[in-house]
């Protein structure tokens, strides 16, 4: 999102006056129709539903527990939204903690919140990340440990892009944020499985925090060009192999959800 786009513009006025009704409405028009639309996306992604729909069907195709999921995640978005996100995100962009899009930022929220809540309802199984990696390296079949892959690339996405972004020095930051969709793609699909060792060893690290300190001290440098095969997906839902430009793509998705832009 660049300097003087009406979006921006409508965060920070919303920092500076508060929710006005006026604010609201234009929050409404700029936003609200792609977090209900990444809201779709990501449950369809997570395999509880069999296709995309239209928003505004939600209540006469989604089944019970699944309408209740859409409702409560959609609520908790906004109240979330209310209560500051606007503001924490106005901050971090203006002080340069944060670079992504407000879309980008709200896409990870979004999908934070529904794994969470789908878990919640008991439509997904509560399962740690120690879990998710020892179900990877118990796994012998390629198929098996791609599907695996699939799963912790979608959980533990956000989780690791900020680990790695944290772990980047002044002088490295700039370098692998640019490159970070490439590094990312390596830690799921190449680290994670040629180092099982570390993860159910005797001495292995004891948070996933450990392992992306790891991987930041030794292999960071190499992962920069690596392309990414396997698109995040749950297991609910067969993995699917994708195109260096199709993984790219699905990065930048939500910015590309309503072809207005940000207005």
């Amino acid at each position: 999102m660049r300097r003087g786009d009406t979006g921006l513009d409508i965060l920070q006025g919303i920092v500076r006056d508060g929710w006005t009704e006026e604010l609201a409405s234009s929050f409404e028009m700029s936003f609200g129709e792609d977090i209900r639309r990444l809201l779709v996306l990501y449950l369809w992604r997570l395999g509880l539903v069999e296709y995309r729909f239209d928003p505004t069907r939600a209540s006469a195709i989604l089944t019970n527990r699944r309408e209740e999921l859409y409702e409560n995640t959609l609520t908790d978005i906004w109240l979330e939204l209310i209560r500051g996100l606007v503001a924490k995100y106005v901050k971090g962009y203006d002080t340069g903690k944060i670079k992504q899009a407000f879309r980008a930022y709200l896409a990870g929220v979004i999908r934070h919140m529904l794994i969470k809540n789908a878990q919640d309802l008991s439509l997904l199984p509560k399962e740690s990340p120690a879990e998710l990696l020892r179900a990877l390296c118990g796994a012998k079949k390629e198929s098996t440990k791609a599907q695996h892959i699939a799963r912790i690339k979608f959980v533990l996405w956000n989780q690791v892009k900020q680990g790695v972004l944290s772990a980047c020095s002044r002088e490295t930051f700039k370098d692998i944020y640019k490159e970070l969709q490439h590094v990312l793609d390596y830690f799921f699909e190449v680290f994670l499985p040629q180092n099982c060792v570390l993860i159910t060893g005797n001495k292995a690290p004891k948070s996933l925090s450990d392992l992306i300190s790891y991987f930041g001290k030794r292999e960071l440098g190499r992962a920069k060009e690596y392309i990414g095969t396997i698109t995040p997906y749950s297991p609910n839902l067969r993995y699917v192999y994708v195109s260096s430009e199709d993984t790219a793509a699905e990065e930048t998705l939500f910015d590309m959800i309503a072809s207005r832009g940000t207005r």
